[in-house]
């Protein structure tokens, strides 16, 4: 597998979510919602969130490979994910992102530099 991992790498995205922002702590009334939408690319894809020191991978926020699609951000978290390739190339997800009542989609297109082989 190809990895874009949870820790901050030169020349490698350091892809998180943040609801820590003012606008978010003081606009909302709960968490964020995020959800898969599509994804394209060579090959599938899966998100984890870093598991408790020492306690390996934590839970999987989404993939395109039959598992969950939808994740919630608890409120006042930053976090940087680990996410997971089968195969190196160009890859585009769609996400729509919400809170309380109003949704957003928010599309991310890259051709990520991704870290070897694992």
């Amino acid at each position: 597998v190809w990895l874009i991992g949870a820790t901050q790498v030169p020349g490698v995205p350091w892809l998180g979510v943040n609801t820590m922002h003012e606008s978010i702590i003081n606009g909302t009334t709960g968490p964020v919602h995020m959800h898969l939408d599509k994804v394209s690319g060579p090959g599938k894809m899966a998100v984890f969130m870093s598991g408790t020191f020492g306690g390996g991978v934590g839970q999987r926020a989404f993939d395109n490979v039959g598992g969950p699609t939808g994740y919630t951000v608890p409120a006042n978290t930053h976090a940087h994910p680990n996410w997971v390739f089968t195969a190196p190339g160009h890859y585009r997800n769609c996400h729509s992102i919400g809170h309380d009542q109003e949704w957003k989609e928010a599309q991310r297109h890259w051709h990520p530099p991704l870290r070897g082989r694992y």
